[in-house]
């Protein structure tokens, strides 16, 4: 072992063409010999390959072994250690010219022919469908390589290709795929971020299969584009068949399986073609996300409201649920004996109109923990006291939003960029409303970001009429008999007004803990 270690530090990296392919040497080298990594054992060569591999993986809590997937023989051969996680982080960039292998195999043909002897280092597949597209020929020998392991399939373009039309994509999408479904057991995680969402493959229509393996399925697109406009004749027809569960001809039926898929995040367009009717093709997802989906007028009624409240309440599973940019019908038809259940926790609602978002609270049923209301408009009238924790960000409204706090109740609140957020909403914060009430009466944990049509002040008046208030029943929570509103403990301003030295003073004696702009205080400073 001291030998190695000895023969370690003087190891140098030499990349000329005599040394790219030489035989790496069993035995060591002559003391006096420049010796380079290339005279290491393959073993030894190796191993540091497989800690290279610990840079492209997230650590997962459970920290399930990695290398649980290489095969026993290769295992034991090159004595792969077996704490090296398991999920790959897919923040990295596909297109990076530094991805774990591509860019080490590039480096000389000795440490390509190291690098295939272990399958596992495979199992990323990246394909590019754009003017420079992945030949064919090359996505089949990286299948090859990967033996039998699971894989996570990434389809994508070059950052500096073409961004405004490619008539060609949806044929090289297709021509990958075909290759692909061919491994479509072995797939557990599918990225197509591409450039039309025509060339997106429609799981249940042009996607077919059982991808027993899949658990992350991502399906995005920039340029959403459409067929011929139906007639509202038919439109009408469809729009009811899907509400009663039948499908016409041309609508998705059950032939994608993917039993252990948790993870969806997909275009409006394709989950409306795909999933919408037939949401048991998709019933053990947990986290799904839906963005963008502007059809027109005529093409919106093949994408209600009600049909998607029908949709989300039939994923027995769900728990994370994000709405992005849908501009759907507000119809939800006839009306129901009661609202449908709803098993998220998590409802991240985004660029959606009043009358959607009306519909949505209208229709589910949930006992949500956290609820973010992003770029919409918020009418005054929906009940949000079923959201433990509020997200309020960038609200189209210059009106005020009292009305619609008035319908919400509990600990947490953020404000993000909210003109509606001033110091005329504090002072109705800061005292109790006719009829006895407080506004937020239990709020607990204040959080601003970003917003600036208030100073120091408006805020310490409000905390202090709300601790005030709350001392009367020696700060009793609101089980008490007598409890009207309960003490702002946590307060965060971040990007906000300059606070006045006397405010800051007060704070930090009177609030659990304060970070204000950078300065933290508060008698508990833990937040």
């Amino acid at each position: 072992m001291e030998e190695l270690e000895a023969q370690s530090t003087a190891l140098t990296v030499v990349t000329s063409s005599d040394q790219d392919c030489a035989t790496p040497s069993l035995s060591p080298p002559d003391s006096k010999t420049l010796r380079t990594i290339n005279d290491l054992p393959v073993e030894i060569l190796i191993q540091i390959f497989e800690h290279s591999v610990l840079f492209t993986c997230k650590h997962d809590d459970h920290r399930l072994a990695y290398w649980d997937e290489v095969d026993r023989m290769t295992r034991q051969r090159w004595m792969v250690p077996r704490n090296v996680y398991t999920r790959r982080d897919e923040s990295a960039d596909p297109r990076s010219p530094s991805l774990f292998p591509d860019a080490l195999a590039a480096v000389c043909c000795l440490w390509r022919d190291a690098l295939t002897l272990v399958s596992l280092f495979w199992t990323r597949i990246v394909v590019f469908v754009d003017d420079d597209p992945t030949p064919l020929s090359r996505l089949r020998t990286r299948l090859e390589l990967s033996h039998e392991h699971p894989l996570d399939i990434i389809i994508t373009r070059h950052l500096c290709s073409v961004t405004d039309s490619d008539p060609l994509e949806k044929r090289r999408v297709t021509d990958a795929m075909q290759v692909l479904y061919q491994h479509i057991a072995r797939w557990r995680s599918l990225r197509i971020n591409v450039l039309h969402t025509v060339s997106i493959p429609a799981p249940n229509i042009q996607m077919q299969g059982r991808a027993a393996s899949l658990i992350n399925l991502r399906l995005q697109s920039h340029i959403q584009m459409q067929g011929r406009a139906a007639s509202p004749i038919n439109l009408r027809l469809q729009s009811q068949m899907a509400r009663k569960r039948f499908r016409p001809a041309g609508i998705a039926k059950l032939c994608f399986h993917a039993p252990g898929l948790t993870d969806l995040e997909i275009d409006g367009l394709t989950f409306r073609r795909s999933f919408l009717s037939i949401p048991q093709s998709i019933a053990s997802v947990k986290r799904l996300v839906i963005s963008r989906y502007s059809p027109g007028t005529q093409s919106r009624m093949l994408f209600t409201v009600r049909a998607l409240a029908e949709c989300l309440s039939a994923l027995p599973h769900v728990d994370e649920v994000s709405l992005i940019d849908l501009d759907i019908s507000s119809s939800v038809g006839a009306a129901l004996p009661q609202p449908l259940a709803f098993t998220a926790s998590f409802f991240h609602l985004e660029g959606l109109s009043s009358e959607v978002l009306q519909a949505l609270f209208d229709l589910l049923d949930s006992d949500l923990n956290f609820l973010h209301l992003i770029r919409c408009a918020v009418p005054d009238s929906i009940d949000l006291g079923w959201a433990s924790e509020l997200h309020l960000q960038n609200l189209d409204t210059t009106e005020s939003i009292a009305p619609l706090l008035l319908n919400w109740d509990s600990e947490v609140l953020y404000f993000h960029a909210c003109p509606s957020f001033n110091s005329a909403l504090l002072d109705e914060m800061a005292e109790e409303a006719e009829d006895g009430a407080w506004l937020c009466s239990t709020l607990e944990e204040l959080s601003i970001y970003d917003c600036r049509r208030f100073n120091s002040g408006d805020i310490r008046r409000m905390v202090q009429a709300r601790r005030m208030s709350h001392a009367e029943i020696g700060f009793a929570d609101n089980a008490h008999p007598a409890f009207v509103v309960t003490s702002v403990l946590y307060l965060k301003v971040q990007n906000g007004p300059e606070l006045a030295p006397k405010d800051r003073e007060w704070f930090d004696c009177n609030v659990q803990s304060v970070w204000w702009n950078g300065w933290q205080g508060g008698h508990q400073e833990e937040w």
